[in-house]
């Protein structure tokens, strides 16, 4: 999992905040740049999406024009909550929180701060009061100052927004990342590209559930040769074959077994018509380690690796062979 290498999470009242984007919107910036707590206001302004800001360069967003208008002009708090909230929710730092924590009773600052502080968003000497605060303010969650206890309101399978690009995978959060992956195969139309060096046959689970005849008339998946390719997988796989063939769906399996080609090969893609995901290894997510799933516009050459697979079914004999040879 990548970690995140510099972070801008609010470290001041959102007071201060509001003091910046006033000064944006009144053309009143000659000073901000020489300012060190108005750069790290700036940054976390920037990335929820409220300013466009560079070194040379400071402006309001459509968002942010719209927030300056209902809270300074307008008086309209309940309009800049709402503002707010349709910007946090879809911040990556909020998205893991609600995503890990929903649901999860007796949780405190302590709980969000060593999240945070694990998956690389936080430093160690982060003091994140003032970010609960805020999501506190625009109902995200619940933050008892004085106890420290959390409880998260926004649930992020809802579809108040988009779903987020990227979905986070764990250990307490077991089904869910076996529940993610089906989300990921449900969004999938036309055909699903699978692409593991070491597919296990856990996938085939995730397939029955969620290839829809309706949607999906190919499937291929390739993987590399492992020690998950043997005789339950390849039997496991004709099963498979003959059920979704009752569905309209064609499916192949084919296995890449030159080393040099497996060797420039390190991520996992699940591709379809009109979308892409990064995911984690099968047993992975089974095995609910942390992870990450992300869409992503990066298409692999999958038909190029395809060409230099052999067929499960049709060439069993020289896979198996070669499977013998490597042990």
């Amino acid at each position: 999992m990548t970690k995140k290498t510099d972070s801008h999470i609010i470290k001041n009242p959102w007071t201060r905040c509001e003091e910046i984007i006033q000064k944006i919107a009144e053309n009143r910036v000659d000073n901000l740049n020489n300012d060190k707590t108005a750069i790290e206001v700036l940054n976390f302004l920037k990335e929820i999406k409220i300013v466009i800001y560079t070194s040379s360069y400071t402006k309001l967003t459509v968002e942010g024009q719209n927030y300056y208008e209902n809270r300074f002009i307008y008086n309209d708090i309940t309009s800049c909550k709402k503002i707010i909230k349709r910007l946090l929710i879809e911040y990556e730092p909020v998205q893991i929180i609600c995503q890990l924590l929903w649901g999860k009773s007796k949780l405190k600052k302590e709980s969000v701060y060593r999240l945070l502080l694990s998956r690389g968003y936080i430093k160690y000497e982060d003091d994140i009061s003032s970010f609960l605060m805020l999501l506190n303010w625009c109902d995200i969650i619940c933050y008892n100052k004085k106890t420290s206890q959390i409880k998260i309101k926004y649930n992020p399978k809802t579809n108040e927004v988009k779903q987020s690009k990227k979905l986070f995978l764990s250990p307490e959060t077991r089904y869910t990342n076996v529940k993610n992956l089906w989300t990921v195969l449900r969004k999938c139309s036309m055909y699903i590209y699978w692409i593991d060096k070491h597919f296990s046959a856990k996938g085939f689970e995730a397939l029955s559930e969620e290839a829809d005849g309706s949607k999906i008339k190919e499937i291929k998946i390739l993987s590399g040769i492992s020690n998950n390719i043997n005789d339950k997988l390849k039997r496991d796989f004709i099963r498979l074959k003959e059920e979704l063939t009752n569905r309209g769906i064609n499916i192949e399996f084919r296995v890449i077994c030159k080393s040099e080609l497996l060797q420039s090969i390190h991520d996992r893609w699940i591709i379809s018509e009109n979308t892409c995901f990064n995911i984690p290894p099968i047993n992975s997510i089974y095995q609910g380690q942390y992870a990450e799933i992300i869409e992503t516009t990066t298409m692999p050459p999958f038909q190029d690796w395809w060409k230099e697979g052999m067929d499960l079914l049709k060439d069993w004999h020289n896979i198996s062979r070669i499977i013998q040879s490597k042990k």
